[in-house]
């Protein structure tokens, strides 16, 4: 069995499409994908309150970025200060495995508190 070119590009794009609704339904409609609901993990915004859809919103797309940028922005986390990766830091948001995290989140290298 072989693939031409034109079946090769449906696959990709099938794949794309599932990650996509995979993606977005459990960030924006639910905050947490199933990985980290399973690891007992919250997304929390920096009052310590689970972000609202707009958060939620720019934390997907954040994401799709950290990883269409080959990884680099779920790799700063290993560099940040506070672990924080790019989508964290755009949508002002950090993963926490207490759901009753300190009420609010400061982080250093901003150097006030978030809006």
């Amino acid at each position: 069995m072989s693939f031409d070119k034109r079946s090769g590009a449906g696959f990709a794009l099938a794949t794309a499409l599932l990650f996509a609704f995979y993606f977005f339904s459990y960030i924006f409609y639910g905050s947490e994908t199933p990985g980290l609901q399973w690891m007992g993990f919250h997304v929390l915004d920096y009052d310590g309150n689970p972000p609202r859809a707009g958060r939620r919103l720019v934390r997907a797309l954040g994401a799709l970025l950290s990883a269409a940028a080959l990884g680099l922005g779920y790799l700063w986390a290993m560099a940040d200060e506070e672990a924080l990766t790019w989508h964290d830091r755009m949508s002002k948001t950090f993963v926490t495995r207490d759901p009753r995290a300190p009420h609010r989140f400061r982080p250093r290298a901003m150097g006030r508190d978030a809006d």
